[in-house]
This record gives structure tokens, C-alpha cells and sequence, in this order.
């Protein structure tokens, strides 16, 4: 489902949490992605080959109404940062691949 308001980026639309992505299209111009949180619910996201990732990582916050910057990024174990300005083909992610979501851990002092 494609997020159709005038403030949508056309560098990505926003899909169904609740439903994967349609089939794929061998489209050269978008790829889809795959954001799961810690509680196994997906989001997915049409997303340019070419444009930032960070555009991606700022539609997931909006289309799932949180703070902006409350989470990290991981793809195959390492953190993309959310300003990132490399595409995901730069990053080596390719069409239909998951990106993991954790929350932001601060801290590690011991109590006393």
C-alpha cells in the first residue's frame, strides 16, 4: 500500500506492516526492504536503489509514529547509521532484504 499524501518522499513509499510486499518486479529503479523490530512485526518499504538510506530509515519512523532516533539499524549484524548518506546498493543490501530495528541502549555503569 503506497503512501499517497502530498508530504510522502518519492525516494520511498511506505507498505503495510501487516502484509509483505507484492511479488517482485525486477524493477531497476526501487527494491523493497524488510524493517523488523524486536518484536518480530515487520514493516516493509518501497524504497529508490539510489536515494540515501536514511530517507528509508525516516520513513520508517513516520510510518510508525516514533521519535526519530530512538533506534539503531542493523543489516547482517552491523549498524548503518540513521544519517547515513550511502545508498543501499553502496551498503550491499539488495532487493527484499531485512534490516533489523533494536531500540537505543544508553548507559552500562554499575549500580551501587
Amino acid at each position: 500500500m503506497a503512501n499517497s499524501g502530498d508530504d510522502s518522499d518519492p525516494a520511498v513509499d511506505a507498505g503495510d506492516t501487516k502484509l509483505p510486499p507484492p511479488p517482485p518486479k525486477n524493477d531497476a529503479k526501487y527494491m523493497f526492504l524488510k524493517f523488523v523490530n524486536q518484536k518480530d512485526e515487520a514493516t516493509y518499504l518501497k524504497v529508490l536503489r539510489k536515494a540515501p538510506i536514511s530517507k528509508a530509515f525516516e520513513k520508517y519512523y513516520h510510518s510508525n509514529h516514533i521519535q526519530f532516533g530512538i533506534n539503531r539499524f542493523l543489516f547482517q549484524g552491523n549498524r548503518i547509521h540513521p544519517n547515513c548518506s550511502q545508498t543501499p546498493i553502496d551498503l550491499g543490501i539488495q532487493d527484499r532484504d531485512q534490516i533489523d530495528v533494536t531500540g537505543e541502549v544508553n548507559g552500562g555503569a554499575p549500580l551501587n
